[in-house]
């Protein structure tokens, strides 16, 4: 194989290419709520992918940028209500991303078919894992995988490599038919080596890619007839997960404290003979701490449904407000206290608040919350909990760590009442269906808005409540203790292979 230069292509090519990628944005964004067309994200990189591979690298950057402009400005939409600026300047720096992803798909034009494919699959993936651990800015709406939560098939290979798992195998299928859909094209598009031997390795690699796809999704197929169909677990505790305030409060009115307190409480006495009750983040918006007439309320509950009780409320000692979590015990004692870690940037604090007074004049609190030291595992002597709060859910790794900690059961508590009627809410709600199969544990999901849910270890949904609605999910369960594949070895091998696979990729360009 020799490599190739590769020129500028023709004027009516390049618009026709600036198309391509413009469509594969507006094709991947549908694939996500309001359309949520999930068919559409095993296929929407194709023609971003198409096109890349036809430009020289700095054309490629640019074009990447613009497919994350554009992909990124649609999936962050909600971000808006802070302001035009954040909302910039965070789509932008996740663009520069996908440019990166573009350079790197462009090196790889003149590399053989197979070793092309999963090198470009791998530069999504690794892209994808650096929007997930990018500091403060960390943000994981947007990765692919998401798009599937229905598809319980195709995605149950999260148990063993993550949600990151399962978006590069969907880059893979796109870029296997990207590869061989270009040796149906004329002999004017760009293709390394003999074009009649390119085009024969560019069909088997499709072809093989196909057949990976398959293969997991008759895997994930077979594993979930296995547990239809096999004995069954015998649930050991009732949980419950209480959506009282789905409804929104009546024009021009907001619930007081004392009211959402009386709402919680109503409709978790419904849910009786519940071992575990758990209310959303910020349930109570009130440092209950410094209410000791809200606590007596709560402990008196616990007492009288002789159940656990966990709720998100407001803490604040020693000058710092924390976004908390109380877990309750069913004798009214407080049997611990969470203080949420990771904090959203803008949402829940503002880096260097005193010395940029430009940020006030955004919607922003008045206040920042302190973040906690540690996580927290509760144990109930029948069982063992922990608590994520609300962006905690959408990333990996706070689940593994509280599984490492010996939890045997996953709660996340959250609040979406700052984005209510925005695409946020349904995006946020759809990826607890990954920490369920990823932990291989029981997931149970309290949202103010919704939908609040409990999930099995296999995604699949037990109970449910409906967007904006009040009422509760209820469902008996298992708490499981041993850690699934993925939660003993994290995203390191996916990772140390997409980086192996990157770099056979460019070290074959390299040797021409």
């Amino acid at each position: 194989m020799t490599q190739q230069a590769l020129p500028e292509p023709p004027a009516s090519r390049s618009y026709i290419l600036t198309g391509f990628v413009v469509a594969a944005a507006l094709a991947a964004l549908a694939a996500f709520p309001p359309t949520q067309v999930s068919g559409l994200g095993w296929f929407a990189l194709l023609p971003l992918i198409l096109a890349l591979t036809q430009m020289p690298p700095r054309r490629a950057f640019w074009h990447g940028c613009l497919f994350g402009l554009i992909y990124m400005a649609g999936i962050m939409s909600f971000v808006g209500k802070y302001g035009f600026a954040p909302w910039l300047a965070l789509t932008a720096a996740m663009a520069l991303l996908y440019g990166v992803f573009g350079l790197v798909t462009s090196l790889l034009r003149t590399v053989w078919p197979l070793p092309r494919v999963f090198g470009i699959a791998a530069a999504w993936t690794l892209v994808e894992m650096a929007r997930g651990h990018a500091g403060s800015i960390a943000f994981t709406f947007g990765d692919l995988a998401y798009s599937q939560y229905l598809q319980l098939p195709f995605i149950q290979i999260a148990g063993f490599f993550g949600h990151y798992g399962v978006g590069f195998l969907m880059a893979l299928l796109a870029a296997g038919m990207a590869t061989a859909g270009l040796a149906m094209l004329p002999s004017t598009w760009h293709r390394p080596g003999p074009l009649p031997l390119f085009n024969k390795h560019a069909g088997r690699v499709g072809v093989l890619c196909f057949i990976l796809v398959f293969a997991n999704y008759f895997y994930g197929l077979y594993l979930l007839t296995v547990v239809e169909r096999g004995p069954k677990e015998q649930p050991q505790i009732k949980v419950a997960a209480i959506q009282a305030l789905g409804a929104p409060a009546p024009a021009g009115e907001h619930y007081s404290t004392q009211e959402a307190l009386d709402a919680y409480m109503a409709e978790s006495r419904k849910a009786t003979g519940a071992d575990l009750i758990v209310w959303p983040e910020t349930a109570i918006v009130q440092p209950i701490n410094l209410d000791k007439s809200l606590l007596r309320q709560v402990q008196g509950l616990a007492r009288s449904q002789k159940a656990n009780l966990l709720i998100g409320t407001g803490e604040e000692s020693d000058d710092c407000i924390f976004n908390s979590a109380w877990y309750i015990r069913p004798d009214g004692q407080v049997g611990g206290i969470y203080h949420k870690m990771d904090l959203v940037v803008f949402g829940e604090y503002v880096p260097f608040r005193d010395k940029c007074r430009f940020f006030e004049r955004y919607p922003i609190r008045d206040f920042d919350y302190t973040a906690g030291s540690s996580r927290r595992v509760f144990d109930t002597g029948r069982y063992r909990f922990a608590p994520l709060i609300c962006f905690e859910g959408i990333f990996p790794s706070p689940s593994r760590e509280v599984a490492w900690l010996g939890a045997d059961l996953i709660v996340i508590l959250t609040s979406d009442e700052w984005a209510r009627n925005t695409n946020e809410v349904k995006h946020h709600s759809n990826m607890d269906v990954f920490r369920a199969i990823e932990s291989r544990k029981y997931v149970v999901r309290a949202a103010t808005n919704g939908r609040s849910a409990i999930f099995d270890p296999y995604g699949q949904v037990l109970a449910k409540t409906g967007l904006y609605e009040n009422g509760s999910a209820v469902a008996s369960i298992t708490p499981r203790p041993r850690l699934s594949p993925y939660h003993r070895w994290g995203d390191w091998p996916l990772f140390f292979y997409c980086l192996f696979a990157l770099f056979m990729g460019l070290r074959l360009r390299r040797r021409g």
